[in-house]
């Protein structure tokens, strides 16, 4: 018999990969409370850390393009190629905003109210 693999929703994915990058419990502790391989949730940690930081890079680079307007003409704004930042990006999308913002921790200890609203991908004023 053919053993099929476990499917997880990008919302539970979104969960535990902001639960690891807070930090509170080990990857360890947190494959035993969720059930999944820690090797897993290193791996959707790692992806939403760098989806993070092409979100960032592409902010900035879209802000020195339009310092770069001359007569009207606007330089080419540089994007970053390839697969997008995978599945966190993705499913962050699919998520209302109103459940990401339920996400936002105000009084955690090591990620500012401003990171948690990056990594979630909401404007720091709409929270």
């Amino acid at each position: 018999m053919k053993a099929t693999r476990k499917r997880y929703s990008a919302d539970f994915k979104a969960k535990v990969a902001l639960e690891a990058i807070r930090g509170d419990l080990t990857l360890a502790e947190l494959a035993a409370k969720h059930g999944v391989h820690h090797t897993m949730i290193a791996s959707w940690k790692r992806q939403a850390i760098d989806g993070m930081a092409g979100d960032v890079l592409r902010d900035w680079r879209c802000s020195q393009g339009r310092q770069r307007k001359r007569g009207g003409k606007t330089a080419r704004q540089d994007r970053p190629t390839g697969g997008g930042a995978g599945f966190f990006s993705e499913s962050l999308r699919s998520m209302s905003v109103d459940r990401r913002r339920v996400m936002i921790e105000p009084a955690h200890h090591s990620l500012s109210i401003s990171a948690q609203c990056r990594l979630l991908q909401i404007s720091r004023s709409s929270y």
